[in-house]
């Protein structure tokens, strides 16, 4: 390896070093607990099989954090904003005295190796061990491909900001539906799968060379047509006169929008005609209507977080990065207006999204084939539990992925609103391990029979406890705000008597709704408890706040 190599490589490990060791020690981890400790334990056969499937698949998703952290990493896309024009590669890295084949062919050599390798790993130490059947050559060229084309994507300046985004989701979706397509549709075979993404490496890499290229030139291309054209269309529109905002509330929530709130319509318009697409392309028992459906319903809630505004600054090398911007700091508002604004805009955006997302599948299932599976699933709904039951399903399922969609856009604020590093990458790290936990506990549960009155019987306490949990928190955080006066005492008996009258007419529809051996109604009372939000949206100002006066 040459000294430019050796830098390049050295400057990689030493700014992640930390979390490459620890993805190392997770490896080491699940492949002690499936190769060694699972085979020593006195299990039948049957229940060894089961016992290890279950843990595999609850082991592979901190290995989906690993890979998303590797390819970041190599990107260098925690250094720069991806929105802007300018290439993404390092602007210090771009004046040394190392040639760009060197400078663009040792992160794209590094990178596709550590994928790789962490692929085989993956596959050594979990896949293999647990039985599940996952193919093992043609997996790697992808993941090597993706970190390609997420380079030359990165270090190609572009015309627009966002224009990078916008190529990225159309771009990386078709890619990684190219073996889904080849194998369910066209019947091809892994070979040629194999080659056409080995192609697409190729290309990746030849764009990313050409696009570092330009990058070192300062070669940012500028489309003066399009501002040219802009200019005359706004000469044409009618002038209109701009009304004062109400309050200074409003333009903060007008302000929020503009910076944060079309996002999630953005991206979902983007990616929602790949999700959609199987049904125009004729019934396919490989990609199922339910299914197709069922991942463009489930989209919103999903892709939620990656809405959520930051308070953080644009400047990566800032020594306070996720501090309060001055601009933000100052405002002439409260904490409370501050955060309220940011939970508006994510309402809205969440009532855009979903406006869009039910157009486009009721409208992709009205000409597509789709309409008679549809059509089919509603008479058999009404036959079995009657009309007004069969009317209110979709509206509680609308209502909750409506509501999860918000929550999960509210709750990827709350952290970050700290401002605290060390807290964000704790909260991080820690919901990946506490997933991990409840999914191998879950799937021991469920494939072991002889334990499902035990969990039965404790799932009450469980639930009790969680409640007791979330009550006792949300009570602390209401105090706080009464004592620091960070929201009127009317806001907040007001805020209260909402999610009590919330909860209490979900409890009951959902009781009228349900059969009566399906759940008891103290569990039920605790799922609703548990599922409307609370804590987290009265948090978020106790977090702002700080933030805002450290």
């Amino acid at each position: 390896m040459s000294n430019n190599a050796f830098a390049i490589s050295w400057g990689i490990w030493r700014r992640h070093r930390r979390v490459f060791l620890l993805i190392m020690g997770y490896w080491a981890i699940a492949a002690l607990a499936l190769r060694v400790v699972l085979p020593a334990l006195p299990l039948s056969q049957s229940n060894s099989a089961a016992t290890a499937a279950a843990l595999g698949t609850s082991a592979i998703f901190p290995f989906l954090f690993a890979f998303c952290y590797v390819y970041a990493a190599f990107t260098y896309g925690f250094e720069v904003d991806v929105a802007a024009r300018e290439s993404c590669f390092p602007s210090r890295m771009l004046t040394l005295p190392v040639r760009t084949l060197e400078l663009a062919g040792w992160p794209m050599l590094l990178g596709a190796g550590a994928v790789v390798l962490l692929w085989f790993g993956l596959y050594w130490a979990v896949l293999a061990p647990s039985g599940l059947s996952v193919p093992l050559w043609w997996p790697p060229v992808l993941l090597a491909a993706l970190l390609i084309v997420l380079q030359a994507l990165a270090w190609t300046p572009f015309a627009l900001p966002w224009l990078r985004i916008l190529v990225g989701v159309l771009v990386l979706p078709a890619l990684l539906s190219v073996p889904g397509y080849a194998f369910g549709v066209y019947q091809a075979s892994e070979a040629a799968v194999i080659g056409i993404l080995a192609v697409v490496f190729a290309l990746g890499c030849l764009a990313g060379y050409r696009g570092l290229v330009r990058a070192r030139r300062g070669d940012v291309p500028e489309w003066h047509w399009l501002g040219a054209m802009a200019r005359g269309l706004s000469e044409l529109r009618r002038p209109r006169s701009h009304r004062a905002f109400a309050s200074a509330q409003a333009a903060q929530v007008w302000f929020e929008w503009r910076r944060h709130g079309w996002q999630l319509p953005f991206v979902i318009v983007c990616i929602l005609p790949f999700m959609l697409l199987p049904l125009f392309l004729g019934k396919n028992d490989q990609i199922p209507t339910a299914r197709t459906l069922a991942f463009a319903l489930l989209l919103p809630p999903l892709l939620a977080g990656i809405a959520a505004s930051t308070t953080g600054k644009h400047n990566p090398f800032a020594r306070d990065y996720y501090g309060v911007p001055a601009f933000t700091a100052t405002r002439p508002l409260t904490t409370a207006a501050l955060v309220a604004a940011k939970y508006q805009t994510a309402l809205w955006s969440t009532l855009v999204t979903w406006t869009i997302v039910i157009a486009a599948t009721a409208g992709s299932i009205l000409v597509t084939h789709a309409r008679a599976e549809v059509t089919g699933w509603w008479d058999q709904l009404v036959q079995e539990v009657g009309i007004l039951p069969a009317l209110a399903v979709p509206l509680v399922a609308g209502g909750f992925l409506l509501m999860m969609t918000w929550k999960r856009m509210v709750e990827s604020q709350v952290v970050g609103l700290t401002g605290r590093e060390w807290l964000i990458k704790a909260q991080t790290l820690g919901s990946i391990f506490v997933y991990l936990f409840l999914g191998v506990v879950g799937s021991l549960i469920l494939i072991n029979p002889e334990h499902h009155d035990t969990f039965f019987a404790v799932l009450p306490w469980v639930l009790a406890l969680a409640v007791a949990t979330k009550l006792s928190l949300a009570t602390w955080t209401i105090r706080a705000l009464w004592q620091r006066s960070l929201i009127p005492p009317h806001t907040l008996i007001r805020l209260i008597f909402l999610w009590v009258v919330a909860a209490v007419v979900l409890f009951l529809f959902l009781l009228w709704l349900l059969p009566v051996n399906v759940i008891a109604w103290p569990n039920l009372a605790a799922v609703v408890i548990l599922s409307v939000p609370i804590l987290r949206p009265t948090f978020g100002t106790l977090a702002f706040a700080w933030n805002r006066h450290r």
